[in-house]
């Protein structure tokens, strides 16, 4: 058995719970820096042959929990997903049954949750019609106060709705083709009666 020492444990950035120990092969292994004071990892350590394989099966574990860790910050994925994942990683069994019962236990991974979650998404509308925000072509014009020369509303103090007209020279199909309505304009008359 051939015993390996612990040259240096470096800090990949300030705030990065990674560190890479180096040994005295010229190896550099990452690993968690919950590892420092799990397999005693100072400089001028040796580490015999299970402590060194240990230390190996500890930076895998620590290499996959940061992959799914990304993974989970792009968007909640279940458990069985997550392994399917590792296993295409090329991540042994054991090792990905450990990442995803360590993510439950810290919370991160929550099949239940998930499960309601994705239930409650598809029953709900995806716009109310209440907050469906307007589109681009029914932006409304700013309502005009005026008053005729008696006092009466005229058809000036009427809100007039009308939608943005394409510019000219341009084609139908820039529009969306025949399918999409055309300009409408509700009032569009001198005068509208307001005294109904």
């Amino acid at each position: 058995m051939v015993a390996v020492r612990v040259t240096a444990v470096r800090r990949r950035r300030a705030g990065d719970p990674a560190v890479d120990v180096v040994l005295d092969s010229g190896e550099s292994v990452r690993v968690h820096d919950r590892r420092i004071g799990e397999h005693r990892l100072t400089p001028g350590a040796d580490l015999a042959g299970p402590g060194l394989d240990a230390l190996r099966r500890a930076a895998a574990f620590d290499e996959a929990e940061r992959r799914a860790l990304r993974l989970l910050e792009r968007r909640p994925r279940s458990a069985g997903e997550l392994r399917a994942r590792m296993e295409a990683w090329g991540v042994d069994e054991v090792t990905a049954a450990g990442v995803v019962e360590r993510l439950g236990e810290l919370g991160q991974v929550d099949d239940r949750r998930l499960a309601a979650a994705v239930a409650e998404s598809r029953r709900a509308p995806a716009w109310p019609s209440t907050t469906q925000p307007p589109s681009r072509r029914s932006r409304r014009c700013p309502a005009t106060s005026a008053t005729t020369p008696s006092g009466r509303s005229g058809a000036g103090s009427v809100r007039r709705h009308t939608t943005i007209a394409p510019r000219a020279g341009r084609p139908d199909s820039w529009r969306g083709g025949a399918s999409t309505p055309r300009l409408w304009r509700p009032w569009s008359g001198a005068s509208i009666p307001t005294d109904l």
